[in-house]
């Protein structure tokens, strides 16, 4: 007995149709954002966060907030290895002086000390 194959083609679905662009938040998310937004500017902005982060239970409101922050941030740079060089040796600069200033502030303090 032979042996029989039987191929069928997918079918192609149609395109879709209707809808808004990619990207393009609906009305009720933009509205919502303004009266999030809106309620933050009148509660008093920044100086109301920083009430809220000391307090012991912030997390629902600032949930509603962080709804209202950006999902993807592209960030491009361009950075030359003599650019990065440069930068690491002025940060290793700035630690050696740190440490000299506080060997001088200690030294200065046990001979206070001593006399």
């Amino acid at each position: 007995m032979a042996a029989v194959t039987v191929t069928t083609r997918a079918k192609r679905r149609p395109p879709l149709k209707g809808g808004s662009r990619k990207g393009i938040p609906n009305k009720v998310t933009r509205e919502l954002k303004d009266l999030i937004l809106g309620a933050l500017d009148k509660a008093g902005g920044e100086d109301y966060l920083l009430r809220q982060a000391k307090k012991r239970n912030p997390a629902p409101f600032l949930n509603l907030v962080g709804k209202c922050l950006p999902k993807d941030v592209n960030v491009s740079a361009t950075v030359t290895l003599t650019d990065l060089l440069r930068e690491v040796e002025a940060r290793r600069i700035t630690q050696q002086r740190e440490r000299l200033t506080v060997d001088v502030q200690a030294i200065e303090v046990a001979r206070d000390a001593d006399t």
